[in-house]
């Protein structure tokens, strides 16, 4: 599936800096993505209860009231099907561990970004969604029916004829 073909998922951003938001939108204004940004962790979660459909989640770490990865934990709680990316300006091992672990982070970007790994790390994650959405689509509309479970368990208990 080309990338033109694949149905646009909703990323939502968040981050307290404007300007950040502002680059990130004409950054990804030809990319078959809806761009939803919130300016905090607060707002982002609000933004979780009210849209269904969000795939990806982008957090910056450094925000006021609520760091990047308690605002993943609880994304994560909210919306447990969006894979999350942590895109900051803070470095070290620890932060990435807690991203990546107590966040359940996709992946981990550093800031200043680098635009072609911000741009194939977010097709990445979209590609995964799409995947993953539809493997349990799939998983959902082949599991068998509550009646042929039963009619299975049903013949196995049956005793064995001779």
């Amino acid at each position: 599936m080309t990338s033109s073909e694949q149905p646009q998922v909703k990323i939502l951003f968040v981050d307290d800096e404007q300007e950040t938001l502002l680059a990130l939108g004409r950054l990804l204004k030809n990319e078959n993505f809806e761009l939803i940004t919130a300016t905090s962790g607060e707002d982002g979660l609000e933004i979780l209860n009210n849209t269904k459909g969000i795939g990806v989640i982008v957090s910056d770490q450094a925000m006021p009231a609520m760091s990047g990865i308690e605002f993943l934990k609880r994304a994560w709680e909210l919306s447990p099907n969006a894979l999350r990316i942590m895109l900051t300006g803070r470095q070290g091992q620890d932060l990435e561990h807690e991203a990546l672990y107590k966040g359940g982070a996709f992946r981990f970007i550093s800031k200043p970004w680098r635009t072609e790994e911000l741009v194939k790390a977010l097709r990445d994650a979209v590609a995964t969604y799409l995947l993953i959405r539809e493997n349990r689509r799939l998983t959902t509309r082949l599991a068998p029916s509550p009646r042929e479970k039963a009619e299975r368990n049903r013949q196995k208990t049956l005793p064995a004829r001779s």
